[in-house]
């Protein structure tokens, strides 16, 4: 994996976990992704990064384990939100 894509991985992590420097990281990320002439490098990294933490997050839950109502509804949500992007890009609008 080249530098580069690691270190903006570390940074959309960072994003994601400290909101007060969110906006400064965001900002430097979308000058940086407007600027590289691949209009569709940000989808990639977050589909990088929804790839890799789901697979945490499979590995984190055993079967048996209850899960918190609040955990259950942002799973459900994100699984519809990504099914229905995979529906549009594989068989259209």
């Amino acid at each position: 994996m080249p530098q580069h894509t690691t270190l903006r991985t570390r940074l959309i992590r960072l994003a994601h976990t400290n909101a007060e420097l969110r906006p400064a990281i965001l900002s430097l990320l979308a000058s940086e992704a407007t600027a590289d002439s691949d209009g569709n490098y940000m989808s990639r990294q977050y589909l990088a990064q929804l790839s890799a933490q789901a697979s945490e997050l499979s590995a984190m839950v055993s079967p048996e384990q209850a899960l918190p109502d609040w955990v259950e509804a942002k799973i459900s949500a994100a699984a519809n939100a990504l099914r229905d992007v995979h529906n549009y890009m594989k068989y259209g609008g």
